[in-house]
């Protein structure tokens, strides 16, 4: 993954690593939407993890920006200078599995879970 003068905090990447970390009171939203099977809309309940904020109730709303300049300086990226761009070569794989250590840590820290 390649951030070419990005705001870290705009790595959609880690609502997957949010997903995969087990965390302690994820916030789910249910609804219900509409799939058309074989020609008919036939209504669905959906169930899925809450990413329009942070995750967990108690991460604070830029918490993506701390795990990146964490992951950043921690030397796991090739960082340098595009232009006038600040810029970071990421290994997808690696960021997502320092990520999900991360919050993992973080989190069951913050509950007081073990």
């Amino acid at each position: 993954m390649l951030l070419l003068g990005s705001d870290p905090g705009n790595v959609t990447l880690l609502h997957h690593a949010e997903h995969v970390a087990r965390l302690p009171n994820k916030r789910v939203i249910r609804y219900q939407e509409p799939l058309l099977i074989e020609g008919a809309a036939q209504w669905f309940d959906i169930e899925e993890f809450d990413t329009a904020r942070p995750v967990v109730p108690e991460a604070p709303d830029d918490y993506f920006d701390t795990l990146i300049v964490g992951y950043l300086a921690a030397g796991r990226a090739s960082t340098g200078q595009v232009g006038a761009a600040r810029t970071h070569l990421i290994g997808v794989r690696d960021l997502h599995v320092f990520a999900v250590a991360w919050m993992e840590t973080r989190w069951r820290e913050a509950s007081g879970a073990r």
